[in-house]
């Protein structure tokens, strides 16, 4: 069986996008503002927004406690409203924003990815507010950030409320199953994860960043997403015919005129909102110690669905007991023009249709590693642009934990020697003036793979030989508990591997990760 599943790494699970053949490619445009009625300036910001115990239903009963230590998260109310026959979504949102850093902040930062020229769509701001007041963006260099000048600088500790409006046209494929769309539409599903603004990072002094900001260009093969833990509560307006996913609890479904219907959701903290939508969808479900998982999918794909649904809930199960509790109700799986591959977002992952067509013996790996990511990446946040070694290192590693559940004996080494194998490959065939594994321009997926899966995997590896088992699996407990909904750097993750082995060979081994060296002997 460990042979079998080898041979699966090469598919490179998860990681980023590639082009892909579509009716008509989008230009993405500048974000500009057009004069719009001004608002009521709120008297209490969070007036406006739905108390904070109403996120309560987003999580598990147990975990609802955990909102009592974050009342400061970004609250976004959003509306929106999909038109599938102009591939074309409009949106408006209302923003709570409050400056938890010690700084005074003369603007706010939004990103728009979905004008990033590999989604091949484009999102136009037809109106910006700031506590009611009309507001005029700054000029920005990149088509994806949206600068959003304060008038009076926003003091720590105080909110404020901006409200945007939008209009998203996505792409849609030409119905190969081979088309990798991560944004848009084809074989019959439509996948919106970045259907809205997304309010930025701020954090002084890191890479990519600007006044603070996180505006850092996003490189082809890099993971998209980036932003604080949020409260959301999300409704849209559909064509009645089409079964709708989210990765919030459901709170209502409303018939509406012309034969559309609205969906309301809330959440407890995400990374953010995901829309997913086809006509085909039959749903599956299974509960793996209360958590309800439901898988979306084709009805002629429902043997690897089902498969695919049963791997998801042993990784599940894996993952609570090795890493910590999964804080939320569900996890939905869901099937996307994703080619082969799949990506992760908080509560919901998605598999690629080809993978259920082509693979359907063949969705373990890639279930267990879009799973491993609702802990790396997900809970335990960092930046997906130059620290993707934290979550993709550990989310590959993950497949250690998993193996041992469902397997009475494997063998770890063979994995281990791969990895090796094939790093020894890229040391001898990527020879320049940096390392292979620190160029900003990857040769292709594969060789993005391999530096940021792969290499922070065999480092791992040998931090957990060095530290021994029992205290390298608490040092993994004790980064999530200690950095749960937060965003972390090397520094979190190096702090957790000092503790679990306090010598000079995990010394040495973390500068050689940080370094120009490869973790072989």
């Amino acid at each position: 069986m460990l042979g079998c599943l080898l041979g699966v790494l090469i598919l490179l699970a998860g990681c980023g996008s590639r082009r892909s053949p579509v009716e008509s490619a989008i230009a993405p445009p500048t974000p500009v503002v057009a004069e719009a009625t001004a608002t009521p300036v709120p008297t209490d910001v969070l007036a406006s927004f739905p108390p904070l115990t109403s996120y309560r239903a987003g999580l598990r009963p147990a975990y609802a406690d955990l909102l009592d230590g974050l009342s400061h998260l970004p609250r976004y109310e959003i509306q929106v409203e999909l038109f599938p026959e102009r591939h074309i979504l409009q949106g408006q949102a209302s923003v709570a924003v409050m400056n938890a850093s010690p700084d005074h902040w003369s603007m706010l930062v939004f990103r728009l990815p979905a004008n990033l020229p590999r989604l091949q769509a484009a999102m136009q701001v037809s109106a910006i507010h700031v506590n009611g007041q009309a507001v005029t963006p700054a000029r920005s260099d990149s088509p994806t950030v949206l600068i959003i000048p304060l008038d009076t600088p926003l003091a720590p500790g105080q909110w404020l409320q901006v409200d945007l409006a939008w209009q998203l046209e996505y792409a849609h494929g030409n119905d190969a199953l081979a088309s990798y769309i991560l944004l848009g539409g084809n074989q019959d599903m439509i996948s919106l994860p970045h259907f809205y603004p997304e309010l930025s990072v701020y954090a002084p002094g890191a890479p990519g960043t600007t006044a603070g900001w996180w505006t850092a260009d996003i490189p082809e093969h890099a993971d998209i997403r980036f932003h604080m833990a949020t409260l959301m509560r999300v409704s849209a307006t559909l064509p009645r015919n089409l079964v709708v996913v989210g990765n919030g609890v459901l709170l209502e479904s409303v018939a509406m005129a012309d034969d559309r219907m609205r969906h309301s959701w809330i959440t407890g903290p995400v990374r953010g909102f995901v829309l997913q939508a086809s006509p085909r969808y039959v749903m599956s479900t299974l509960e793996v110690d209360g958590v309800m998982l439901h898988s979306y999918y084709h009805a002629q794909d429902a043997v690897a669905a089902q498969d695919a649904l049963h791997h998801a809930g042993t990784a599940l199960r894996t993952f609570t007991r090795h890493f910590g509790p999964y804080p939320y109700p569900h996890l939905v799986i869901a099937a996307a023009p994703l080619d082969d591959r799949g990506m992760e977002y908080s509560t919901l992952i998605q598999i690629g249709v080809l993978r259920y067509r082509n693979h359907p013996d063949n969705t373990a790996w890639l279930i267990v590693h879009e799973v491993s990511h609702q802990w790396w990446y997900l809970l335990v946040h960092n930046d997906p642009v130059h620290l993707a070694d934290l979550d993709e290192g550990l989310a590959e590693l993950s497949y250690f934990f998993w193996l041992e559940e469902v397997l009475d004996h494997h063998d770890r080494q063979t994995l281990v020697s791969h990895w090796h194998a094939v790093i020894r490959e890229f040391d001898a065939a990527y020879a320049g003036e940096r390392p292979w594994w620190e160029t900003d321009t990857y040769q292709d997926l594969k060789h993005y793979y391999r530096a940021h899966y792969t290499r922070p995997a065999a480092f791992l590896d040998a931090a957990w030989s060095i530290a021994g088992d029992t205290a390298f699996r608490e040092a993994l407990r004790t980064y999530l508990q200690d950095n749960r909904f937060q965003i972390v750097t090397f520094a979190e993750l190096t702090a957790a591997l000092h503790a679990a082995a306090r010598n000079a060979q995990m010394a040495d081994l973390l500068q050689a990760w940080q370094g120009q060296e490869h973790p072989l002997p």
